[in-house]
């Protein structure tokens, strides 16, 4: 229901392109969205009249924070309680309901950073590309869209290293999908909410790196599980790199060219399930990546070669994971805390360190 403010709903002269500007760092707003007036006062309505409120949202970050922006946009200041809804059967519900999430304002505070930090590499970096390198059509930067193009051309993935006991995360089971019945990635995740609503499979949109708790001494019988394992291994079809593309990005490694950052990389992945597909047609839309070919066009080509290696390198996926890992401060508020303020001094001065590089071509 909210969206980040716009340049010039802080400052109107922030409508207009000026090198002179760069960097802006503002604070965080954040604004109701087009269309959504109506729903937030009938929200509103309903909570004034309540004593206490509980939220069940999904359980990612956006979701705790897009209604933790909503009671804090009607004014809402009595109890919150949280529950949990990574699997929505019912006996993991009767679990959750009896323990509550306990670190929900750690994420929404770090969620809120996030979205912050990244609108103003958006911003910042899109205009420096434009402004300093003096041409007319803006060129589009951001923190996940500026590092996709260096996961291009693609690499065809052998079937002879797959691994036989893949976890079951996003990128590889939307992979297999593509390859055992075609299915377009995005008509995937529409397929995936309605699993996870009936109650068939936990959270599927979930972009914490991979964590192994236990090895199964018997597979299940779910047929979900053996369609994972069984019909959309490479092994079982021929090449498909759009497939090769989605079960790589669950591992930014690859691309990361510092060597202690390489080995901190495992199972990280490059931007979220959904994120990535919208970066991959803005990356086609923009006629920077041939979406036949698997490989970026002379057009793209140059685009990347004018980046700073900053955006361009993986690392600053890794960095950002770590950064921002909720794990920090489960229990310890005080030092969640200084997380926090440690990633916003940090993401602000990475700001105006790119556009310092940019400046200097």
């Amino acid at each position: 229901m909210f969206r980040h403010a716009s340049p010039q709903e802080y400052h109107p002269r922030w409508k207009s392109w000026r090198i002179e500007d760069l960097p802006m760092l503002p604070e965080p707003r954040f604004r109701p969205r087009t269309g959504c007036a109506a729903k937030i006062q009938e929200c509103k309505s309903a909570i004034a009249q309540a004593d206490r409120i509980i939220l069940a949202p999904p359980p990612d970050p956006p979701g705790m924070m897009d209604l933790q922006i909503l009671l804090d946009y009607v004014g809402y200041v009595g109890p919150v309680t949280v529950w949990s809804t990574h699997s929505l059967r019912d006996q993991d519900m009767i679990r959750t309901i009896s323990s509550p999430v306990e670190d929900a304002d750690y994420w929404v505070q770090a969620e809120k950073l996030r979205v912050h930090a990244d609108w103003l590499i958006g911003l910042n970096g899109s205009r420096a590309m434009t402004l300093y390198g003096r041409v007319s059509k803006a060129i589009p930067v951001g923190r996940v869209l500026s590092a996709m193009l260096s996961t291009f051309p693609v690499v065809p993935l052998s079937p002879s290293t797959e691994d036989q006991n893949s976890s079951l995360d996003a990128s590889t089971l939307q992979a297999r999908t593509l390859r055992a019945f075609g299915d377009a990635p995005k008509d995937t995740l529409v397929a995936w909410q309605r699993a996870w609503e009936m109650g068939r499979i936990s959270y599927p949109f979930s972009n914490e790196p991979v964590r192994f708790l236990e090895k199964l001494s018997a597979p299940p019988s779910d047929p979900l599980y053996a369609l994972f394992q069984g019909a959309g291994r490479r092994e079982n079809h021929p090449p498909c790199l759009l497939a090769d593309w989605l079960e790589s990005l669950r591992d930014v490694s690859p691309w990361v060219q510092d060597p202690a950052l390489k080995s901190q990389g495992s199972n990280i992945p490059l931007g979220s399930v959904r994120g990535r597909v919208n970066h991959f047609q803005h990356l086609v839309d923009q006629g920077w990546l041939d979406p036949h070919e698997m490989r970026l066009t002379d057009a793209g080509r140059r685009v990347h070669a004018q980046l700073p290696a900053s955006l361009t390198d993986l690392g600053l996926t890794v960095l950002w994971s770590h950064a921002l890992d909720p794990r920090v401060s489960i229990g310890k508020i005080g030092e969640g805390s200084d997380v926090l303020q440690k990633f916003r001094a940090w993401s602000d001065k990475y700001v105006v360190d790119l556009i310092s590089q940019m400046g200097k071509g």
